[in-house]
């Protein structure tokens, strides 16, 4: 998995993530205008989409942690929460 999305390989590679491709994907190329505004509407199909969001900041962020990138995983873990609370 890279970011939100699972990259097609030959072999199988069940449950594999991209921690390095992932953590820069989640916070320095994708954007997240509107997702915390709570002005913006969000219908709940869009919530529960958001959802995954919330996932890819969890997984990424215990991955980090457990390799010792303390920063990067509590910036992932606060994301997460932020959208786990909405």
């Amino acid at each position: 998995m890279e970011g939100l999305v699972y990259r097609v390989l030959q072999e199988k590679a069940a449950g594999r993530l991209d921690v390095a491709t992932t953590s820069r994907l989640l916070r320095e190329v994708y954007s997240y205008r509107g997702v915390f505004d709570d002005r913006v509407a969000k219908p709940r199909e869009t919530r529960r989409l958001l959802a995954n969001y919330a996932v890819a900041f969890s997984r990424t962020a215990e991955r980090l942690l457990a390799g010792g990138s303390v920063g990067p995983a509590l910036w992932l873990f606060d994301k997460a929460q932020a959208l786990i609370s909405r």
